[in-house]
């Protein structure tokens, strides 16, 4: 493939996951989460309330809660070193969740999400002649196509009716 200054660049983000007796919470955690207005947040993107989504990911009495913090607009929040401070935080402003966690981890992502310049029209073209060039070979990934699950699961079928046509 053809190599020139042409790269893709990616935001970081850091993960909070806190982990919290299910009783003590307000009903806000029984949904999905939210992301929030890029002009209206400090540090977060968003909060995931995972274990409402897939209750395998914590016991039924407890609560997992993934805050999101720093991507592309707030590159340096993902490299604080008061990870935990900024979750709990935001956690009480935005949730009203004020019980103490009895679970913390923090995860970070120096390349997260990618970010889709100007130049990423040249990118796929540069990938899609790579591929032609080199029949079998076949790239894909949240890096091309779209960041989101949805994007990469589609990208994913089309990859494999590609294969089909091999």
């Amino acid at each position: 493939m053809d190599r020139d200054d042409k790269e893709i660049e990616y935001a970081p983000i850091t993960i909070a996951a806190l982990g919290f007796n299910k009783h003590l919470m307000p009903d806000v955690v029984n949904s999905f989460g939210y992301l929030f207005d890029i002009n209206a947040i400090e540090d977060t993107i968003g909060v995931l309330f995972d274990s409402s989504i897939f209750d395998y990911r914590a016991d039924k009495n407890k609560l997992l809660v993934r805050v999101i913090i720093g991507g592309a607009m707030r590159k340096n929040s993902a490299y604080k070193d008061n990870i935990i401070e900024v979750a709990v935080r935001e956690l009480q402003r935005s949730a009203g969740i004020f019980a103490p966690f009895e679970y913390a981890k923090i995860i970070r992502h120096r390349y997260a999400i990618p970010q889709y310049g100007l130049e990423h029209k040249d990118i796929l073209e540069n990938i899609n002649r790579f591929e032609t060039e080199n029949p079998g070979l076949l790239i894909t990934g949240n890096a091309f196509y779209g960041v989101s699950l949805n994007d990469c699961v589609k990208s994913s079928y089309n990859i494999l009716e590609r294969i089909k046509h091999l």
